[in-house]
């Protein structure tokens, strides 16, 4: 198992694995609005509806905001939530729900027009794939960056300060960091940006290494 030092020298030597909606590699630190871009539009459905909320939510300069309204829309309206089929009744016009008023109160104007268009051209599953490229662009817009850290147990304040300074070191980024406890990982960290996976758990030192000696014959 690997020690918490080792693991926090390590990180950003792991593998990296590019997100699948970032096909060409680490993500542009400029934004590419291109017809034709794979991440930021052209191809990709879920891009094009990220940019134009953010260009909305830059004009009325509520980014933060608008983010938050996104990831509250995705819990209630995520596949298995159980508020899915009243929040698409809504959406789709149906005003006879008493608390439709309480629904629309929690969010911003433009963002709950923003997703009775998504309703209506039958685009809410891609709202998972939205909030998380909107991250991206909010973050880029702050020079920022949102990575989650996730570890087999949970982290002391010291280990916590270790990783914000190496994390900080390499970003040379407004780092807003939140942490979870995977016991699946056996030891280690993983990271996670909202385009990119660093993956320095022993769990998958493990794996790597029987990868490694199953291609001995």
């Amino acid at each position: 198992v690997l020690r918490f030092g080792r693991v926090v020298d390590f990180l950003y030597k792991a593998k990296n694995y590019n997100s699948p909606m970032d096909p060409q590699g680490p993500e542009k630190k400029s934004h590419n609005f291109q017809e034709g871009s794979p991440f930021w539009g052209g191809t990709s459905v879920a891009g094009r509806y990220a940019q134009a909320l953010f260009q909305c939510a830059l004009q009325k300069k509520s980014l933060d905001l608008t983010l938050e309204n996104a990831k509250s829309a995705r819990s209630l309206l995520e596949k298995g939530s159980p508020y899915r089929t009243l929040c698409l009744r809504v959406l789709k016009g149906d005003t006879t729900p008493p608390w439709v008023q309480d629904f629309e109160a929690k969010f911003q104007d433009f963002f709950v027009r923003f997703l009775k268009v998504l309703a209506h051209n039958h685009r809410v599953d891609s709202l998972k794939d939205i909030v998380r490229l909107l991250e991206k662009l909010v973050d880029d817009a702050q020079n920022r960056v949102s990575l989650k850290v996730i570890s087999a147990d949970p982290l002391s304040k010291s280990q916590k300060e270790a990783v914000v300074k190496k994390l900080q070191q390499t970003a040379n980024k407004t780092l807003k960091i939140t942490y979870e406890v995977d016991r699946a990982l056996l030891g280690g960290l993983l990271v996670r940006s909202p385009t990119q996976t660093w993956d320095a758990s022993a769990k998958y030192q493990i794996e790597a290494l029987t990868q490694t000696l199953r291609a001995y014959p």
